[in-house]
């Protein structure tokens, strides 16, 4: 079945690599942009038009840009991140949109960060352990909000307060609640990635490779030997698609890890060795001081001293929790439900990301 979804952050690195999947699949994009333009291939794309989406007085306006016209949307691809995206990674006003709309298919971006320091096998019914962060709570609210919204209750953006987590989530299929009582069924899916990686991967390539390049990086020994839970963006594109067609009516969740064959070590050192350098093994002590003496570092940068970006690019106490963690997050829900398909040879992957961001 042909859509046409409206995607929000359609110029962001996710948002793009989305934005070319769906229209490449015979659907037509409503490509929500703000500040950021698309690139050039996407405007020529015959199946995206370029808009912005307000919001007046609660209702959404979306308005093509240059005077084009569109189909209504039929589904929304929430793939907008970062602090202007608003409470709940802005999932409450996209659910109240998603209503005033009349849409009843709306995905969004989670994370594996939901599960916060969960270990061993994570499949999307594990619980949450631990202090997620800001970033995981973010996702964990997003969540709760996606999951209230499939079934049946008031769009979030009329529900004031902190949200709770949604509870551990797997493909239920379940909106017999709301079918009962006559509201439109809806679709609400959370798609959980890893280690989003690719040319313009602003943390799992572009800022890797600086950090390497200046010397700030290494290989950490035992904090680095958690199994790394790679996909790269076009994989994440590739399961959007595949969510639009395939997800069941209510709540679901899935993750999205194609490769978790190598270390965290082991990728930073492909990473490295793709851009011709070799990397050292960091001793314990030697991680800690760097780990201690970034946090001025830091403070100085923002003040705005010059010098010293080596050291503030040290590795932080939760990013080497990250990378020591023992996790491993099963994607056999995604495979099996939606019918994923992750296709990249991780290493040809690495290499390709590496000489598009160093051209």
């Amino acid at each position: 079945m042909t859509e046409c979804v409206l995607v929000t952050g359609a110029a962001g690195f996710i948002g793009r690599a989305v934005v070319a999947a769906l229209a490449d699949a015979g659907h037509h994009v409503l490509a929500a942009i703000h500040r950021t333009p698309l690139p050039d291939d996407l405007v020529a794309h015959p199946s995206v038009t370029p808009a912005a989406l307000a919001f007046t007085g609660g209702v959404p306006q979306i308005v093509p840009k240059g005077g084009a016209s569109a189909p209504a949307p039929t589904a929304i691809v929430h793939a907008a991140y970062g602090a202007g995206s608003g409470t709940a990674g802005g999932i409450p006003q996209l659910a109240a949109a998603a209503d005033a709309l009349g849409i009843t298919t709306l995905i969004a971006f989670s994370s594996i960060a939901y599960y916060g320091a969960a270990t061993g096998t994570v499949t999307e019914t594990t619980p949450p352990a631990g202090d997620p962060g800001a970033y995981g709570r973010d996702k964990q609210e997003g969540e709760a909000a996606l999951a209230a919204w499939a079934a049946g209750s008031p769009s979030a953006a009329a529900a004031g307060g902190a949200i709770s987590p949604a509870a551990p989530a797997a493909p239920t299929g379940g909106s017999h609640a709301a079918s009962a009582a006559g509201l439109p069924v809806r679709r609400a899916v959370a798609l959980r990635p890893g280690a989003v990686y690719g040319p313009d991967s602003t943390f799992w390539t572009v800022k890797l490779l600086r950090r390497i390049r200046l010397g700030a990086w290494g290989r950490f020994g035992a904090l680095g030997e958690g199994p790394c839970p790679l996909v790269h963006v076009s994989e994440v594109a590739d399961a959007t698609v595949a969510a639009l067609a395939n997800a069941p009516a209510g709540f679901s969740a899935y993750n999205l890890v194609a490769d978790d064959s190598l270390t965290w070590n082991a990728y930073f050192t492909a990473l490295a060795a793709a851009d011709g350098r070799t990397l050292p093994d960091l001793a314990p002590a030697t991680v800690k001081a760097r780990v201690a003496a970034s946090v001025p570092a830091k403070v100085w940068r923002k003040l705005g001293g010059s010098g010293l970006e080596a050291a503030a690019l040290a590795p932080t106490r939760g990013e080497l929790a990250t990378f020591a963690r023992a996790a491993r997050y099963d994607s056999a829900a995604a495979r099996i439900a939606l019918g994923w398909r992750p296709n990249r040879d991780t290493a040809a992957a690495i290499a390709e990301a590496v000489g598009e961001a160093r051209a």
